[in-house]
């Protein structure tokens, strides 16, 4: 797994992100966790996790990954409670044998409640193929 990682001492009080803004999988896995960052801050704030498909058009190595085919679409409210400072989202993905191509999908912070304000809003995964058929 590669990521670029968010440190949060450079973060000011009530600003959140993902903290990396990729994450590769191998196809065979049943999920990906993804890590929002946040400033210790002293009252609770939410802020919407969606997914979307793709990109693919513009990176010829991977192709859309398909929302109910490649992983379950997402779509929550993540709660910070006064003081904490991480959240781990959880999305489930549709783990694939045989020889498929490289697929990635987009996770994205939206609608911020609470005076909370996002520095990273989206983080790719990709979803890196591995043929798992066994040879002839």
């Amino acid at each position: 797994v590669y990521a670029v990682t968010l440190n949060v001492t450079g973060l000011i009080p009530n600003q959140l992100g993902f903290e990396a803004e990729e994450v590769t999988v191998a196809q065979t896995a049943s999920s990906v966790n993804l890590v929002i960052r946040r400033k210790a801050a002293t009252r609770g704030e939410t802020v919407r996790v969606t997914t979307t498909d793709g990109p693919g058009a513009a990176n010829p190595f991977h192709a859309p990954a398909i929302g109910g085919v490649d992983y379950l679409p997402f779509n929550q409210v993540v709660t910070f409670s006064a003081g904490q400072s991480m959240r781990t989202v959880n999305i489930s993905l549709m783990p694939m044998t045989g020889s498929v191509d490289n697929r990635q999908f987009t996770v994205s912070l939206s609608e911020p409640i609470g005076g909370a304000s996002i520095t990273r809003a989206t983080t790719l995964v990709r979803i890196r193929a591995t043929d798992t058929t066994a040879p002839v």
